[in-house]
């Protein structure tokens, strides 16, 4: 039996901090099983199951195998779907205004990964999702950065879960909505934080960006934020690894690694 109202056994001093082949495998092991109950079991009313996936996220990723299912449930979009069942048919079945957009950025989505790439009917799954919000919700409709966000999704769910990819594509809107509408409030709000944020901590490199006569700021926080660092050029497994934290927590997550992304290259940054 694995109790789910606690830390993983192994936060403690149980394993050497080399494990052996046989020690490791055995990790990997129960952290699959304690995964696998905490999805099964999961209620977000219940505090110590909230509290166990927090913790599980900081002692390592979740296992690849159960990504997908542990983003759908815990994030709140298995919820969504069940309330909503056969609405995804219908957005993406409606003509949308923003067709256009979309279309010229379906060839430049993930293009150039080839597990995006050469997966069959991939563009057309981006084609519905990205149609579909843009109904779904029509007064933020489409802009570009979030055909990464859903790109990515796709990627991770495998392209056969295509609705539980869309569902949970809404859930993630819903905390970054800011970042994207008309005006972009949210990502200015975001630059003006970074600009105090690296001017007291970093203030050598913060002094130098502001001598350069453009907004550095925007040009290095613009890929991260309007993809949610899932712009091609990051590795897949990094952007995995945020969205784990970012879907178990909250997106003050993305904007500390942000931040401990800067500070930490200092150096090559300045």
């Amino acid at each position: 039996m694995y109790s789910l109202h606690c830390y993983p056994m192994w936060g403690n001093s149980k394993y050497p901090q080399q494990p052996s082949i046989e020690e490791e495998e055995q990790k990997n092991s129960e952290f699959t099983v304690i995964w696998e109950k905490l999805i099964e079991q999961w209620n977000p009313n219940d505090s110590k199951l909230v509290k166990c996936a927090r913790s599980m996220t900081k002692y390592g990723p979740i296992p690849t195998s159960l990504r997908a299912e542990a983003w759908f449930v815990i994030s709140g979009a298995a919820e969504l779907l069940k309330n909503n069942i056969g609405l995804y048919e219908k957005l993406y079945s409606s003509e949308s205004d923003k067709s256009d957009l979309i279309e010229k950025d379906l060839p430049r989505t993930w293009g150039a990964h080839p597990s995006f790439h050469t997966r069959k009917g991939s563009q057309h799954c981006l084609r519905r999702i990205l149609t579909a919000y843009s109904n779904f919700d029509p007064s933020l409709g489409y802009c570009q950065g979030m055909n990464y966000i859903a790109g990515f999704l796709l990627h991770i769910f495998k392209g056969n879960n295509e609705q539980q990819a869309f569902w949970t594509f809404v859930v993630i809107l819903r905390q970054v909505r800011s970042i994207f509408i008309d005006g972009l409030p949210g990502f200015h709000k975001l630059v003006h934080y970074f600009r105090k944020l690296c001017g007291h901590h970093l203030p050598k490199l913060h002094s130098q960006w502001e001598s350069l006569g453009i907004d550095v700021y925007k040009l290095i926080l613009t890929p991260w934020f309007h993809s949610l660092f899932s712009y091609p050029c990051l590795d897949i497994s990094h952007t995995a690894r945020i969205w784990d934290l970012f879907l178990i927590h909250d997106f003050s997550i993305c904007v500390k690694i942000a931040f401990t992304i800067i500070a930490s290259n200092e150096r090559k940054l300045s």
